[in-house]
């Protein structure tokens, strides 16, 4: 069975791999941005975005889901634990605390409830590894926005200067 630590490891490397290929066009072997590298990366641009907004708001719910059935179990095992040192309270006994009863559910299902633990930080690690990765993109199109204008701008010179004819003195007759 794989570890839950290798699960999220693998998780975080296919996914940087998946939006590196991206960020990977503005490199090429000569070290050359040409413009219809910023074209492609402007016109994919967005449907990346919203593919990590989705992941992201998927990994959330998934986040939310698990802690609310962690929680329901939770509830009925300290329950369980309550009723039971309840029941075994001598005649004029005192009451246990809530501490009390969370203590024992804990001891009893030491295995269950550390699993639970287990599966909610690797669900909350994933979504932050996707918010963190969503934020992150979304800096990229200051950067696509930037490289663009230097492009157009740098073409534009170009363009001017074949325009230009150099200065001659006419001779004179």
């Amino acid at each position: 069975m794989e570890d839950e630590s290798d699960y999220y490891i693998k998780f975080v490397s296919d996914t940087l791999k998946q939006y590196r290929t991206y960020a990977d066009r503005l490199t090429s072997d000569e070290h050359e941005i040409f413009p219809q590298d910023i074209q492609y990366l402007m016109a994919i641009y967005q449907s990346a975005k919203l593919g990590l907004l989705s992941l992201s708001h998927m990994k959330f719910r998934t986040f939310r889901l698990l802690k609310r059935k962690f929680t329901s179990w939770w509830n009925t095992k300290v329950s369980e634990s309550r009723a039971e040192l309840i029941a075994n309270i001598p005649k004029g006994g005192k009451y246990p605390a809530v501490k009390d009863y969370t203590l024992q559910a804990e001891e009893r299902y030491k295995d269950e409830f550390n699993a639970w633990q287990d599966q909610l930080q690797d669900a909350e690690d994933e979504y932050n590894f996707v918010e963190e990765l969503r934020k992150d993109w979304s800096g990229f199109d200051k950067i696509l926005t930037n490289l663009n204008y230097n492009m157009c701008s740098e073409l534009r010179s170009l363009s001017m200067d074949r325009e230009i004819k150099p200065r001659t003195r006419e001779k004179k007759e």
